[in-house]
């Protein structure tokens, strides 16, 4: 009795862990042809790329949705893996910004084709709209975090046109409407947000 209960124990295990190696292959496979791309493939070509059926796609994920959000968790982790942010160490402001800015120019190269999709498919998907909503918020709150020594918190303004300055929407007009190199796009930056937290308050 206890090796057949053993058997069917490693039976167990051994399909979880098949069907985790198919999960990762078929998120890594959408990535990939979205990478490709620039569009969300069908269940079709992401079997094929992951090597599995269709049916096994649809097996391990209740719908599109659920790999949508499985991918976004997938990209999520990438970025906070490969570009750990920067942190506030009693650095002079431009030590900051250059660091900043380094950071942001990083992570938006990497997630240009994914964030471009999302983009278009933000009014329609609405989880798709919450995990940029979601982006947003953290992105704002690193920037009040490693900037909060040099500039007001209740100075509002000058936070909204930071925020403005290090976001991808930005980001993608230097690099794309632009055409300005990513050094280019990162001295422009550098020097707009510079001038920004060291300008005198506005007068009332």
């Amino acid at each position: 009795m206890y090796f057949l209960i053993m058997d069917k124990a490693e039976q167990t295990d051994g399909r979880h862990q098949r069907a985790e190696k198919n999960r990762e292959a078929i998120v890594i496979a959408m990535v990939d042809l979205i990478r490709e791309t620039g569009n969300v493939p069908t269940p079709e070509v992401i079997a094929e790329r992951a090597g599995v059926s269709r049916r096994t796609v649809f097996r391990l994920f209740d719908d599109l949705e659920g790999l949508r959000a499985a991918v976004t968790n997938h990209l999520r982790q990438q970025v906070m893996t490969r570009f750990p942010a920067p942190i506030p160490s009693g650095q002079e402001l431009h030590v900051k910004l250059a660091d900043l800015v380094d950071h942001r120019a990083q992570i938006y190269e990497f997630v240009t084709p994914f964030r471009r999709l999302a983009d278009s498919l933000e009014r329609s998907q609405p989880a798709v709209a919450a995990g940029l909503a979601e982006g947003r918020k953290a992105l704002r709150m690193h920037l009040e975090w490693l900037l909060g020594e040099h500039v007001e918190a209740h100075d509002q303004e000058r936070w909204h046109a930071l925020e403005l300055l290090t976001s991808w929407l930005t980001w993608r007009a230097l690099r794309e409407d632009q055409n300005c190199s990513v050094a280019m796009a990162k001295r422009i930056l550098r020097d707009l947000m510079q001038r920004i937290c060291v300008q005198p308050p506005p007068h009332p």
